[in-house]
């Protein structure tokens, strides 16, 4: 209780100057707040982060960043997957002017989906969802298959190891929907990847953004959706780090002699020629 009363201290009193000044320390702090329902002072300690200049980003990813934050109430560290969903962001912004469809599989809480939903709104203030498509089994992930072990001399193997299990990052339907309720025009398709793809209506997409982590989904997702992109559009998989997700793409790409970049986020990035 003292760290409570300590916080409330500071941040009733004056700026929180008093707040670590590293992302590892404010990470701690953060993570110890949410752990003890408080969710507002670790926001707030967020905000001091952020304003004192820890994971710059910039206008106005941040101020997308804050809302999607709140809208799915989601834990605001560790700070350095800023940059990632900041990539994320960037990428969307250099397809905005082709025609298409726009589409997540794996939405866990919404995060990623209400950023890119507001990067679209930005550009067309009248913007509610329209052409917008979430695939998920809001079930969490499906089993892991013999693809998807992480050797025991991965970088992250402590931490993958403790993810990738089926049922992880599950959020239901209705979850995702209330932190989307500011688009309402958004289409959810529930089921399993790949069986889901059989009932998706026939149309071409600008950007495709899989965060599956799985190798069997990603495949299958990769085999669907990229003959489907239109010229120039984007399929981004925010899982390059997970051995499955790796073997999926490597295998799709040398399988279709298709190029593939990454970003130091980790993320592998297709684009249709």
């Amino acid at each position: 209780m003292l760290l409570l009363k300590l916080m409330r201290e500071i941040f009733g009193r004056h700026t929180p100057t008093d707040l670590p000044r590293d992302e590892t320390g404010c990470d701690k702090l953060m993570a110890e707040l949410w752990r003890r329902g408080e969710p507002e002072l670790a926001l707030a300690v967020y905000d001091a982060a952020v304003a004192n200049g820890l994971s710059p980003c910039g206008e106005p990813f941040d101020a997308a960043y804050r809302r999607a934050l709140v809208a799915t109430s989601n834990q605001p560290y560790p700070l350095r997957r800023r940059a990632r969903f900041h990539s994320l962001y960037t990428l969307l912004g250099t397809v905005l002017a082709l025609e298409g469809t726009i589409a997540e599989c794996g939405c866990f809480r919404g995060m990623s989906s209400h950023l890119m939903l507001g990067r679209l709104k930005l550009a067309d203030p009248e913007f509610a969802g329209r052409g917008y498509r979430i695939l998920d089994s809001f079930e969490g992930l499906s089993e892991p298959g013999n693809d998807d072990a992480i050797p025991i001399d991965h970088p992250k193997a402590a931490r993958l190891g403790q993810m990738c299990r089926a049922g992880a990052f599950a959020a239901s339907l209705e979850t995702v929907q209330g932190g989307l309720a500011e688009f309402p025009a958004v289409e959810f398709h529930r089921g399993w990847i790949p069986q889901s793809l059989a009932g998706l209506p026939a149309l071409r997409y600008r950007f495709v953004h899989l965060d599956l982590d799985l190798h069997r989904p990603t495949l299958a997702a990769l085999e669907y959706f990229h003959p489907r992109l239109v010229e120039g559009g984007l399929l981004v998989c925010d899982d390059y780090d997970w051995p499955g997700a790796r073997k999926a793409i490597e295998e799709f790409c040398a399988g279709h002699d298709v190029a593939f970049d990454t970003t130091p986020q980790g993320q592998a990035v297709l684009r249709r020629a």
